[in-house]
């Protein structure tokens, strides 16, 4: 006789009994779990009595990613679409799974960037993809500590809020999503840990990472999800510089200049100017303009305090704060048209703009013990 313990579906064995000699088959369904199944049998003959322990592998759980498998978050556009990959360091095996951990980062980081004007309103325009890299260990390594950690991208933390990933091989992950242009694509780096940090890597061709960790300090600049809008959204889509100042007194220098005017030059940083005349600054078309009041010209920026100037009291790209100011949303606009083969107009742009001022709680700037967000690292390629 052969006894099976109860509530054991997935071995199976026949026959369960018998007389003379004989024999019997064990059955063993395929593994959907990524933990080890075992399970004892009872087994007795000739008035003896013995113990078969079967013991089954971790198999693949049900939903799971292969690693570099590339799956879909939304499509919304064939033609010409503006392209938005989502890819994981710091996660293993097996959190890549249909809704694990992987998938819920990625949910979580994709809906804080389309809660926020302008994505929002020209969400339609985008496919958003996930692609898996499977890590050997969760989290990230930490310079700066004496942390090291073996994860798929070599993820670091520098030091203050700077942070480092080998970008070649994100892009190569991230070319895997058929179709894909890198300078035409928003490539996310989600690092599965909490401390706060965050860089985008921005190249002059129009590629970028920006390397964004699950931080879950709930006062700004901390957040996920809003480390997410400003170095995803701002930087690494819109291509924005950033606006807070670091309490610099002084003004920025010759070389720093030239460095604002190259990148200038190349379509980028069109939240900050190097002028306050309000007839030259980039965004003089806002400024008088019906429903834009917030619009002017701000001293202090891209972390000067005299210098250089912004064109809004306050916006995201000062402490990550959920609101673009109105030449970064028409930055962003202009720049998902032209990759979707459409054109740009001011007019068109005001007719479409949801947000056209900012909440009133933005009277003041926000204060925190966190440090600022690291810039990002400009890389500059022929």
């Amino acid at each position: 006789n052969v006894t099976i313990p109860s509530g054991i579906d997935w071995c199976r064995i026949t026959p369960l009994s018998g007389t003379g000699s004989g024999s019997f088959v064990v059955t063993v369904d395929p593994s959907t779990t990524a933990l080890q199944r075992d399970v004892n049998v009872n087994v007795s003959f000739d008035g003896k009595a013995k113990v078969l322990s079967v013991v089954q592998a971790a198999g693949i759980p049900v939903g799971s990613y292969t690693d570099g498998e590339v799956r879909v978050y939304e499509m919304n556009r064939q033609n010409k679409p503006v392209n938005m990959v989502f890819l994981g360091d710091g996660f293993i095996q097996a959190d890549y799974t249909e809704g694990g951990a992987f998938d819920r980062a990625v949910a979580e980081a994709a809906e804080a960037i389309f809660n926020v004007e302008p994505y929002t309103t020209y969400r339609e325009y985008f496919n958003i993809y996930k692609v898996a890299a499977f890590s050997t260990q969760r989290g990230a390594t930490q310079t700066d500590r004496n942390v090291s950690k073996n994860t798929a991208f070599g993820t670091a933390y520098q030091g203050g809020s700077g942070m480092t990933t080998n970008d070649n091989k994100v892009f190569r992950y991230a070319q895997k999503v058929p179709g894909v242009e890198l300078d035409k694509t928003s490539v996310i780096l989600i690092v599965n840990d909490t401390r706060y940090a965050g860089t985008t890597m921005l190249y002059n061709t129009g590629r970028s990472v920006a390397i964004c960790p699950m931080n879950r300090t709930p006062q700004l600049p901390g957040g996920f999800g809003h480390i997410v809008v400003h170095e995803a959204a701002g930087h690494g889509f819109g291509q924005l510089a950033d606006e807070y100042t670091n309490d610099v007194a002084t003004p920025p220098t010759a070389d720093e200049i030239n460095e604002l005017k190259l990148w200038f030059g190349f379509g980028f940083y069109r939240n900050v100017d190097l002028t306050n005349d309000v007839n030259q600054v980039k965004w003089h078309d806002f400024i008088g303009r019906a429903g834009y009041d917030a619009v002017n010209v701000f001293e202090g920026a891209n972390y000067h305090e005299t210098g250089v100037w912004r064109p809004e009291f306050i916006s995201c790209m000062d402490d990550n704060s959920y609101y673009f100011n109105a030449p970064s949303r028409a930055a962003i606009v202009e720049r998902l048209l032209t990759i979707a083969g459409e054109a740009y107009t001011l007019a068109g742009f005001v007719a479409k703009d949801v947000v056209k001022a900012p909440p009133a709680v933005f009277a003041t700037r926000t204060t925190s013990s966190l440090p600022r967000l690291a810039p990002p690292v400009m890389k500059y390629t022929k």
